[in-house]
């Protein structure tokens, strides 16, 4: 039986786990919580550091691997691609994986292929050159919403200062102009140097909630037209080739102004998070990105083929609307997975909730989907308007 190492072994990693059981591999997991929730799924478990490139290299020369993957985890990306170059199997090569983990470096080299990118400096780098009254303030490293925040120009060195004292005294400091539009994700995936788009969206952030924590994506986005759609694919296929990705899942986001420009502004190595690349991708375009990217890499032929239709599909997250202790969920009775909805809750009874300022503070998950939009988006205002928080 062959053997496939899967390594981050976390709730979003569950689905790869239970995938690969399912098409009769060996599956050998680790994470560096020793209670991980594929703990009892895998047929082998280590607790080890997701980013310790030597001991799960070890582990995967030991036991023989016929390929290695990670499913939506951004910090497994490095170690993925670190035994797979080590044992010459299905993946792409450390460097890769390096670079996609780079803000600063894959800006350079995107730019330097003909993508746009905005405007970006390390902290205390030509700052004085920015030409926008907002900024965004990101961690040099990573992707997503992690840290990200939009801040006047003026207050710069205030919200650095408080970075550097609250969570990482050493880590790069990007500072980027501001570019006002839309924000689009995308879910593409390079196999025999193809890359196809696979998912699109339109990912929405609410004021009143956050300007940079995302409220809501809608897949695909209403307004998106055939020439923006092939001009997002042909920023897609530049990307993937600039970063010099072989296979595998990529995730991207994009901002298009209201001059129609597009803008590359975040990118990872990885399937989008949060349901997206072990759910959604399915549902909106029929490809089933988990198993084919389960497949690949243990060797078997793959069909991976650009969808020619998306079919609607909304996910929503909800948030406390202040600081406090939950002391009520009104709504659990609809927790779980059904025809055209699935409804979960990430804080419990007793926890202390805040206003978000990353996707950590969700208290809850909501997706709908189907072949209309707009039976799907009643689905969602009917279930919305049933979760209920009471916070003291």
């Amino acid at each position: 039986m062959k053997k496939l190492l899967i390594i981050g072994a976390g709730e979003f990693q569950l689905p790869g786990i239970i995938e690969a059981k399912k098409q009769g591999y060996y599956v050998i997991a680790t994470d560096g919580n020793p209670n991980a929730l594929g703990k009892d799924y895998a047929d082998e478990f280590y607790h080890l550091d997701v980013r310790d490139l030597e001991a799960n290299y070890k582990l995967a020369k030991e036991k023989e691997i016929s390929g290695v993957v990670a499913v939506s985890s951004e910090v497994s990306v490095e170690t993925v691609a670190y035994v797979s170059e080590k044992l010459n199997l299905v993946g792409n090569k450390f460097e890769v994986a390096v670079l996609c983990h780079n803000k600063e470096a894959y800006y350079k080299a995107f730019s330097k292929n003909g993508i746009n990118v905005p405007s970006t400096f390390c902290y205390g780098d030509n700052v004085e050159e920015i030409k926008t009254e907002y900024v965004i303030i990101k961690p040099g490293k990573g992707s997503g919403s992690r840290l990200v925040h939009k801040v006047r120009k003026e207050d710069i060195d205030a919200h650095v200062a408080i970075y550097r004292n609250e969570f990482n005294a050493d880590e790069s400091i990007l500072i980027q102009e501001y570019v006002k539009g839309k924000e689009i994700t995308v879910d593409g995936f390079v196999y025999n140097d193809s890359v196809s788009v696979v998912a699109i969206s339109h990912e929405k952030c609410d004021p009143e909630i956050s300007n940079s924590v995302s409220y809501e994506l809608d897949f695909p986005p209403r307004w998106i037209n055939t020439e923006i759609y092939d001009r997002i694919a042909d920023i897609s296929s530049k990307s993937a080739k600039a970063a010099g990705i072989e296979f595998g899942p990529f995730h991207m986001e994009l901002i298009i102004n209201d001059q129609q420009e597009l803008y590359l502004i975040d990118f990872a190595l990885r399937g989008g998070g949060f349901k997206l690349f072990t759910d959604i991708i399915e549902k909106t375009s029929g490809v089933n990105a988990l198993q084919e990217y389960i497949r690949g890499a243990m060797g078997e032929e793959i069909q991976i083929k650009q969808p020619e239709i998306f079919d609607p599909v909304i996910m929503r997250f909800l948030y406390a609307d202040k600081k406090g202790i939950l002391q009520e969920i009104g709504g659990s009775s609809l927790e779980g997975v059904y025809s055209d909805y699935m409804l979960g809750f990430l804080k419990s009874v007793g926890d202390v909730v805040d206003r978000p300022s990353s996707g950590r503070d969700r208290l809850a998950y909501i997706i709908c989907w189907g072949t209309e939009m707009d039976k799907v988006t009643d689905r969602m205002e009917t279930i919305t308007s049933s979760i209920k928080f009471t916070i003291e």
